[in-house]
């Protein structure tokens, strides 16, 4: 269990101290939303959310592809979910599996009117919060 601001999740966040603060700064700028990404950020972390895709990591550049959304990795990856915030709203999660612990890596809004965007992070798989 861990917490930023007001909102508790039941796996954890980024360890990165200035990475932690960033997120609790983005919440506080996203708080008329505060409930559903809280519930959205607990729906991931319960396996309760349906994976929009994965973000493979490249061993040449030592680095996760975030432009590429994939069906399946074989190797490290990122899960990448995708939930409806609002008609003009989309939340994109990120989070990594390690040893049967799940960790929030980052979350951000994307305008629905991105189209090329949210190809990239959702490969049109949403989850309703």
């Amino acid at each position: 269990m861990d917490s930023i601001d007001k909102c508790r999740i039941e796996c954890k966040f980024v360890e990165n101290k200035d990475k932690r603060e960033f997120l609790a700064e983005r919440l506080n700028n996203l708080t008329r939303y505060l409930e559903r990404i809280c519930r959205a950020l607990n729906d991931v972390c319960k396996n309760s959310a349906t994976v929009s895709c994965y973000q493979c990591f490249d061993e040449v550049n030592k680095a996760y592809n975030t432009a590429v959304c994939e069906d399946s990795c074989k190797g490290k990856s990122r899960l990448s979910f995708c939930f409806l915030l609002s008609e003009g709203l989309i939340l994109n999660v990120i989070a990594e599996d390690e040893g049967g612990c799940r960790t929030i890596i980052t979350f951000y809004p994307i305008n629905r009117d991105r189209e090329r965007t949210i190809e990239k992070k959702c490969d049109k798989i949403f989850n309703q919060v």
